[in-house]
């Protein structure tokens, strides 16, 4: 059994694969090919997956092409489903993954086979309008002890992991088509599927270890392209599922991630980013409010309502 799995899901982005394919997969197929593993799997049209297997052809990578476009969750079940060594690691095939620090990452991987790791939290780093780097993603931003389990890290950091899938390595222990097919009844749809997937792969009681040093930059995304009420509806959803098996207060998780909505808004209506059908979500989210009634809530509220000089003018002086 070779020690990792790396899962590619695509979808009609040849540029972006082929770009990952020449900056990552193919110097880890020539240098760790007994150890790693590469599967991807793509929901892609037969003009674009033609192009995909001529660019995989000559490298010791398992390309599968779906028969029908499974959607998001069906292609990430695929990448589980095909992947056969003890760890998965699934990325998105526009990550800008760094090469140097992956081989480090195997050979400290390598050695933790002895013990009972289910869970590698992988920092990633950002870096911010004014060239700052900011690491994401650390045992430093969870605040948590080392060797805590999963549940411990949900619970004292009141909010999810795996909102990127990319962010974890996850022991296949736990794999079966039984517990893959329960996840797709439950979340096939669902903006968040990876959330519930990894906790089930991993396990509430799984052993949580951080890598020390970033291997992806993320880029975020201006344009969302997901409508914002959906989001919101799905990450309910995935949390109640968090809150009945991890046995997190309901009203802090939910409350936090209310807050974090009402940014989000704040940022799209002062031009930060873009957000599809936002009027609908922002109505969505304003009759949600007197379930999270506290004075921080009202008032990210009253900014997305406000007049919008005023709601710029105070933006700029917290944000």
């Amino acid at each position: 059994m070779k020690l990792l799995s790396i899962a590619v899901p695509t979808y009609n982005r040849n540029k972006e694969l082929s770009r990952l394919c020449h900056t990552f997969l193919f110097k880890v197929a020539q240098e760790f090919g007994d150890q790693v593993e590469i599967v991807i799997c793509d929901n892609s049209d037969q003009q674009q997956a033609a192009i995909n297997e001529q660019l995989l052809k000559y490298y010791p990578i398992s390309y599968f092409k779906n028969p029908i476009n499974l959607g998001f969750a069906g292609n990430i079940l695929e990448c589980v489903r095909k992947a056969s060594a003890r760890y998965l690691w699934i990325i998105s095939d526009d990550d800008d993954t760094d090469f140097v620090e992956f081989t480090r990452l195997i050979c400290w991987l390598e050695r933790q086979q002895e013990s009972q790791i289910k869970l590698v939290m992988l920092p990633y780093f950002q870096v911010s309008a004014d060239g700052e780097v900011v690491i994401r993603n650390s045992a430093e931003k969870w605040d948590v002890e080392i060797d805590a389990t999963l549940a411990e890290l949900v619970q004292r950091g009141k909010r999810l992991p795996f909102i990127l899938f990319s962010t974890a390595i996850v022991s296949l222990e736990k794999k079966s088509e039984v517990l893959l097919n329960e996840i797709a009844t439950k979340f096939t749809g669902n903006d968040y599927f990876q959330i519930p997937l990894m906790l089930s792969l991993a396990g509430a009681d799984a052993k949580v270890v951080f890598y020390d040093k970033p291997l992806q930059q993320y880029f975020p995304a201006f344009e969302g392209r997901f409508p914002l009420m959906g989001l919101v509806k799905s990450m309910d959803k995935v949390s109640d599922l968090v809150i009945d098996q991890f046995g997190i207060k309901a009203r802090e998780l939910k409350a936090a991630q209310y807050r974090g909505w009402l940014i989000w808004l704040l940022h799209h209506r002062t031009g930060r980013c873009k957000i599809d059908s936002a009027d609908a979500g922002k109505i969505y989210l304003m009759k949600k409010i007197w379930t999270f009634p506290n004075p921080k809530n009202i008032f990210l509220l009253l900014l997305n309502v406000a007049p919008l000089p005023i709601t710029r003018f105070i933006y700029n002086r917290i944000f």
